[in-house]
């Protein structure tokens, strides 16, 4: 197994994530390995990984540089440097438990048909908890992503970015089919993600099954800068925005005859954004009988499909061709996967 830090300026927030990798608990020898990808880092970053890890440490530990900003970049860079069949994400802040390890190998040595596998997330944070938190934390990546241990309901359809953990061979037949990712992940202080989001359904236009298990847990360091009520509304707008480039692997999905529709891609762009405004007015409506600006109240949910508007006319011009994208890598691990 390999786990893979994507970091960018972690000096402050790397330390107790390496920590708490190394006192994983194995019943059995189980090979693994951890690999800190420094993506365009000016700070400290790779000098105080080395420092936090012991030398000769029966489990190795790589830095790789990747210089093009992005988490999706970063993330490629890891997999492309590791040797594990599974290999698994661990953000910065991410301190995961003790048996982390052993749990996944059993997980996905029992079930070879699942893809990818999340955990649960637990807050812990730097001030107290704001009394908004709970209805939000999915936002966060905190918090159960199903009722329990079992297969992703194709309601939800994806798993939390922070913590998740992708077969390697299911991986490789995505970059075999050539798979280039709509959304780059975070760049710089931008708060646009949804590169987690979009493996995720990748992997389940593939043919493979998403899977979640409680008993993983990861203990999620929340800062009191993002412990704010700007910074959940901003957070909520940015995911709205990810989710126009996500919609065209979840049409395939829903539909996957829809190359042979005769709706025109110029026509379904205009319906996207006809929909995506109807669902910002019917929830703005909402949001004013309920007085909702105030924390704790339904802005955020406003905000996230204020996102999803804004994010669909920004993808107007180049609807056609992310769409064609899509079509042509779902022909592509049609006819190269056997799944």
């Amino acid at each position: 197994m390999s786990v893979i830090i994507c970091c960018f300026n972690s000096a402050t927030r790397l330390t107790p994530t390496l920590q708490h990798l190394l006192t994983q608990r194995l019943d059995d020898p189980i090979r693994w390995e951890v690999i800190v990808v420094d993506n365009g880092s000016t700070d400290t970053t790779a000098e105080i990984a080395r420092a936090c890890w012991p030398l000769g440490h029966r489990v190795p530990l790589a830095i790789v540089p990747e210089p093009i900003p992005g988490l999706s970049h970063a993330r490629r860079a890891g997999i492309r440097a590791a040797r594990g069949a599974v290999v698994s994400f661990v953000d910065d802040d991410n301190w995961v438990c003790e048996d982390w390890i052993r749990r996944l190998s059993d997980v996905f040595a029992s079930h070879p048909e699942i893809g990818a596998c999340g955990g649960k997330g637990v807050a812990v944070f730097e001030d107290s908890e704001p009394p908004w938190f709970g209805r939000y934390q999915n936002a966060f990546a905190v918090g159960p992503q199903g009722p329990g241990p079992g297969y992703v309901p194709e309601t939800r359809g994806y798993l939390c970015g922070a913590g998740l953990s992708v077969r390697r061979d299911a991986l490789s037949a995505l970059y075999d089919a050539d798979f280039q990712q709509l959304n780059t992940g975070r760049i710089g202080k931008s708060l646009v993600a949804g590169e987690d989001v979009e493996i995720c359904l990748a992997l389940r236009l593939a043919g493979w099954q998403l899977y979640y298990d409680p008993a993983i847990v990861y203990r999620h360091y929340m800062p009191s800068g993002r412990m704010k009520w700007s910074y959940l509304r901003q957070l909520q707008f940015a995911h709205g925005v990810a989710e126009a480039k996500l919609d065209h692997y979840r049409s395939v999905l829903r539909d996957p005859g829809i190359r042979k529709r005769k709706m025109s891609q110029r026509l379904q762009a205009a319906r996207e954004c006809y929909w995506a405004a109807l669902r910002v007015l019917r929830s703005g409506w909402r949001s004013v009988l309920r007085g909702s600006s105030a924390p704790g109240g339904d802005m955020p949910n406003l905000l996230f499909l204020l996102g999803s508007f804004w994010g669909a006319l920004k993808s107007l011009p180049h609807f056609s061709r992310d769409r064609e994208k899509i079509l042509a890598f779902a022909d592509r691990l049609q006819a190269t996967s056997g799944r």
